[in-house]
C-alpha cells in the first residue's frame, strides 16, 4: 500500500486505489473512536506473491520500472512478515502498520520527497522512453 504515497510509474489506477484506502482509513478511525473501535491502514512494500513475481519479474513493464526507480523501492517482504505486522498492528490498535518498517520514514517525509521524486521522473528521458514503449506495447497488443 506504499503506492498510496510513492509514485509507482505505470501503476496509476493501482496507486489511486491505495490512496483511496488510505483516505478512507483516516476519517474512519475518527468516526469509530466514540464506539471503541478503530481502523488500521497497512502500508506494505512489495509482498512476495505470485502476482508480484508475475508483474515485476516477467512483465516488461515491471522490468522497466525496476530499471528506472530506486532499488529500495523493490525490496520484497514475505507474506508471513506482512501478516505478522498486520496482526501486531491490530493488537496494538495502531492507526498505521508499515512493513518493512523503514517505509514509515518515507511516508513521514512524503511532502518533501514526493515533489522531488516526481520532478526527477518528469525530466528523466529514460522514464519518458519507458512510458512511450509501454504505450506502444499496449497498442500492439490491442491491434493483434
Amino acid at each position: 500500500m506504499v503506492a498510496a504515497f510513492m509514485n509507482g510509474l505505470m501503476l496509476s489506477p493501482y496507486a489511486a486505489s491505495k490512496a483511496a484506502v488510505e483516505a478512507l482509513g483516516r476519517p474512519l478511525r475518527v468516526e469509530l473512536a466514540p464506539f471503541g473501535a478503530s481502523a488500521t491502514v497497512a502500508y506494505f512494500g512489495w509482498v512476495d506473491t505470485e502476482m508480484v513475481r508475475q508483474g515485476l519479474d516477467r512483465e516488461q513493464g515491471g522490468k522497466r520500472m525496476q530499471e528506472l526507480l530506486p532499488k529500495f523501492f523493490f525490496k520484497r517482504i514475505q507474506v508471513e512478515e506482512a501478516g505478522a505486522a498486520l496482526v501486531h498492528g491490530i493488537e496494538e490498535r495502531a492507526p498505521r502498520v508499515f512493513a518493512p518498517r523503514w517505509w514509515r520514514y518515507v511516508s513521514a517525509l512524503r511532502g518533501i520527497l514526493n515533489p522531488i521524486f516526481d520532478r526527477r521522473m518528469e525530466r528523466d528521458a529514460r522514464v519518458a522512453g519507458a512510458l512511450r514503449q509501454a504505450e506502444a506495447d499496449v497498442k500492439a497488443r490491442s491491434a493483434a
